[in-house]
């Protein structure tokens, strides 16, 4: 790891606007080359505060490949993506001349600021490498705007569900689990009242955000067999009818159309929580809702 010293005055020097003694510092740890996440985050910073997103972005990446779990450079690279992302809401089509804007500047910046003067031949392979990792940096950033636009619904999502009580909100990067931790039937299709309670209140945290996101309401039974008494052949069935009396009533509560809604069914497979013992089992008659972007 860097020493704490040569951080620190590279930091004091980035605060007090002296980036090019900031980058002497840098260099001197290493510079792109470092090791150490929280000097390529500072690096990242300066070439950011300079205006060079693209130089950022891979000080970023880089620190990302290190340590995975390195939370300033995630957010770094998120905070470009929606910079780039608010830039072509601005100016709508325009995504690639943003880009070969950066690109331009960066390339700029690496050729007369960090290469001393070299032959012709080499001076032209220098540039030629130095567009081919622009290219793939301007890929990444694509990739970031890409993942930044999908993102946000799911984000708003959550942030909207957050208000509402004891739901279990699983996000991973394509849709957001909900999943209610107490029994939303009581018996068959039967809704228990705290569960249509639930269900109505998390209809309406999500109602405004129905033309952003796609919501499917998954059906689930406890693993016993179905009673002949209650009309259904099977869990898998039992489960889809689930799904539907819960969308109906979601779509009531929320003003919702019900189209809104796209229904499926798990019957006994997958279920929410271990058919192991009988409370288990009552909380398996539920449902699940599966949020994506749209």
């Amino acid at each position: 790891m860097t020493a704490p010293d040569t951080l620190a005055r590279a930091s004091t020097a980035a605060r007090l606007g002296d980036y090019a003694t900031a980058e002497q510092a840098l260099a001197a740890a290493g510079g792109l080359d470092s090791q150490d996440p929280a000097v390529l985050d500072l690096l990242a910073r300066v070439h950011a505060q300079r205006g060079d997103l693209i130089a950022a972005d891979a000080c970023w990446a880089r620190a990302l490949a290190i340590d995975p779990a390195f939370a300033p450079a995630t957010a770094g690279r998120r905070r470009i993506a929606a910079e780039i992302t608010a830039a072509t809401k601005r100016h709508p089509g325009r995504l690639a001349a943003v880009l070969v804007a950066l690109v331009l500047a960066g390339a700029a910046g690496h050729v007369t600021a960090d290469r001393a003067p070299a032959p012709q031949d080499t001076a032209l392979n220098q540039i030629r490498d130095e567009q081919r990792a622009q290219t793939h940096r301007v890929a990444d950033l694509e990739r970031a705007v890409e993942e930044e636009a999908h993102n946000r619904p799911l984000d708003d999502a959550a942030t909207a569900l957050a208000g509402v009580p004891a739901l279990t909100l699983t996000p991973t990067p394509a849709t957001l689990t909900i999943t209610f931790p107490e029994a939303v039937f009581s018996r068959f299709t039967t809704l228990a009242p705290t569960g249509a309670a639930t269900i109505a209140g998390t209809a309406a945290a999500l109602a405004p955000l129905t033309d952003r996101v796609a919501i499917t309401v998954i059906g689930h039974t406890e693993d016993a067999r179905v009673s002949p008494s209650s009309g259904y052949r099977t869990n898998a069935e039992l489960g889809l009818a689930r799904a539907a009396t819960a969308a109906e009533h979601m779509a009531q509560a929320a003003n919702l159309p019900l189209t809104t809604f796209t229904l499926a069914t798990a019957g006994d497979t997958s279920p929410p929580f271990p058919n192991t013992t009988e409370e288990g089992r009552a909380r398996n008659r539920t449902i699940t809702l599966s949020i994506h972007a749209r």
